[in-house]
């Protein structure tokens, strides 16, 4: 209990991240150098710099992954490399005896022609909100 009195007080109420999230996306992941391995997922939130999905697995701390970020109204999935940063056990989607996981990978190879992309949908969906 003390560690948690702890913990909020050093949270003051303000954001700490660069860039906004969106969520609602579907994403492709896969191990770099294994397409084989491909699967898809929803997103829980993305940035221009990094992206939280479900998976049904629990994907080591610093895997490179390959990305295929599906934005609505675009036609074309971007394209983008990314490294696991943290994991942890989804209270979301979690069920008896299947676990799911929260997964944040940082972006650490993406087009700057597809980052634009993913700043113009979180710009044109913050002024909706």
């Amino acid at each position: 209990m003390k560690n948690m009195d702890i913990q909020e007080s050093k949270y003051n109420g303000r954001e700490r991240r660069r860039y906004s999230r969106l969520p609602g996306t579907m994403v492709e992941y896969f191990p770099l150098g294994k397409n084989n391995l491909k699967k898809s997922s929803f997103t829980e939130n993305v940035s221009p710099v990094g992206i939280c999905f479900l998976a049904d697995e629990n994907i080591a701390i610093d895997t490179l992954l390959g990305l295929k970020i599906h934005l609505p109204n675009n036609k074309e999935a971007l394209e983008a490399k990314g490294k696991v940063i943290w994991t942890n056990v989804s209270l979301f989607l979690s069920v008896a005896k299947a676990s799911h996981y929260d997964v944040g990978v940082e972006i650490i190879e993406m087009d700057e022609t597809d980052r634009s992309k993913i700043e113009k949908y979180i710009a044109m969906h913050a002024k909706e909100a």
